[in-house]
């Protein structure tokens, strides 16, 4: 080959290969102006979270201020994405208008609420694809727990991306010729002249060393109030007689207790079947317990055996009748099925009254009642079942139903009074009274 064709071959490959560089250099991607112009880059661009650190704990309610670093962006970065726990909670639209390489973004979004959070921030290009997400872990904890920690300044955007960094939660002393304003995330202490008004984020320590300055006003105390006294009271049904014993015995009455009557009870008898009130402004007098409706608690009133019975009076020359009829009535065979009621469940319980007299006569109301034996109070009550007449040596049975789930645990008894409104003369008045005690189970 001659040297003309050697040089010739070798020009037309040189002109071949700038042909070719022609072409493949416009195609590629990178494009880079200075002086501040635009640039375009290709691939997913690279998220950097500042703030807040890793592991950082707030308080509840106070706002989390998240600052992120994006570098490998462009001006095709079409928005970034702030989430919490795999939630999009802000969309920054347009955030690199000016196309720099690098940037950063700052943004306050309210508390997540207390418990364990991610918080994530993602940049997307404008044909659909993202950066990694960055996250970082937080706490938001109950603010009387924690001292809240100062947050990166957001006046200032980073010229590189900047390393995480965990802050210590530190509280800042003011310098003494100036008194920095401090913001919401900032635990300062007031100075010794001036005393700040405490915000809904402050949270501050008691120093256990200093000493309360004594004030006018009384410290506030946690001490309960006594409760107001309730004053037990008899309140009548019907129209009974007040006698000045317990006991129809005392006879005639003093006086009469008339329907919806009220008086304070000062005491019971020994057996609590009758109750001793006050009658005006300095008497006193008894009626029958069954008789009344009782408001307020009768625990702690004293127990009295009352004046002693009165003599019977018989004149000389009176002298009973030997066919003279006597009446006794007396309550016998009490049952409660099942024996011990459960708690909540109906239970049938019943006596049988007999007449212990020499000829017929009635049995006068009777009634059963459930009391609680701690303080007698009635749990439930048959009300007066009607009078019934029976031979001499006859019996009459009453049953009824009841159903208890109040004072588990204690003792309660079914009470059986025979002629329960003293409406018959008997022989012996005292025996009219029966009762069975169980402690009610608790309840299923």
């Amino acid at each position: 080959m001659s040297i003309p064709a050697l040089y010739q071959q070798r020009l037309t490959w040189s002109i071949m290969l700038s042909l070719f560089l022609l072409v493949i250099l416009p195609a590629c991607t990178l494009t880079t102006n200075n002086d501040d112009e635009t640039t375009t880059l290709e691939g997913a661009p690279i998220v950097n979270i500042a703030a807040p650190a890793d592991g950082t704990t707030y308080a509840d309610g106070v706002a989390i201020n998240v600052q992120a670093a994006i570098s490998r962006a462009g001006e095709d970065i079409e928005r970034v994405v702030i989430g919490v726990n795999g939630a999009d909670v802000e969309t920054v639209a347009a955030p690199n208008p000016t196309g720099l390489t690098d940037f950063s973004l700052a943004r306050t979004i309210p508390s997540p609420g207390m418990g364990s959070h991610i918080i994530s921030v993602t940049a997307f290009r404008t044909d659909g694809s993202g950066s990694q997400a960055a996250t970082v872990n937080i706490d938001v904890v109950d603010g009387s727990l924690v001292v809240i920690p100062r947050s990166v300044s957001l006046d200032v955007e980073p010229e590189t991306t900047p390393e995480p960094v965990v802050e210590e939660p530190v509280t800042e002393e003011p310098a003494v010729d100036e008194e920095p304003a401090p913001t919401e995330e900032q635990v300062t202490e007031p100075a010794v002249d001036e005393e700040p008004e405490p915000t809904e984020e402050e949270v501050t320590e008691p120093d256990p060393t200093a000493i309360p300055e004594p004030t006018d006003e009384p410290e506030p105390t946690n001490t309960p109030l006594p409760p107001t006294p309730s004053i037990p009271t008899a309140i009548s049904t019907d129209n009974i007689n007040v006698r000045s014993g317990p006991s129809v015995a005392f006879d005639p009455p003093i006086g009469a207790f008339r329907e919806g009557d009220r008086a304070e009870i000062l005491a019971t008898n020994l057996d609590g079947t009758w109750l001793k009130i006050r009658r005006g402004a300095s008497g006193e007098g008894w009626i029958f317990r069954n008789l009344v409706n009782i408001e307020g608690d009768l625990v702690g009133l004293p127990r009295e055996a009352g004046p002693p019975l009165p003599p019977t009076a018989v004149p000389a020359t009176a002298v009973p009748p030997t066919s003279a009829v006597t009446n006794n009535l007396v309550p016998i065979n009490p049952f409660i099925d099942p024996p011990v009621p459960q708690c909540g469940q109906d239970f049938r319980t019943g006596i049988t009254i007999r007449n212990d007299g020499s000829a017929s006569g009635p049995t006068g109301q009777t009634l059963i009642e459930v009391i609680r034996v701690s303080d007698g109070q009635v749990l439930a009550s048959s009300g007066m079942q009607p009078s019934v007449d029976l031979p001499a040596g006859g019996t009459h049975t009453i049953a009824v139903t009841f159903n208890i789930d109040v004072f588990i645990n204690e003792e309660q008894r079914v009470r059986f009074t025979a002629d329960a409104n003293n409406q018959v003369t008997e022989t012996i008045e005292n025996d009219n009274q029966i009762g069975i005690t169980y402690t009610l189970p608790p309840c299923n």
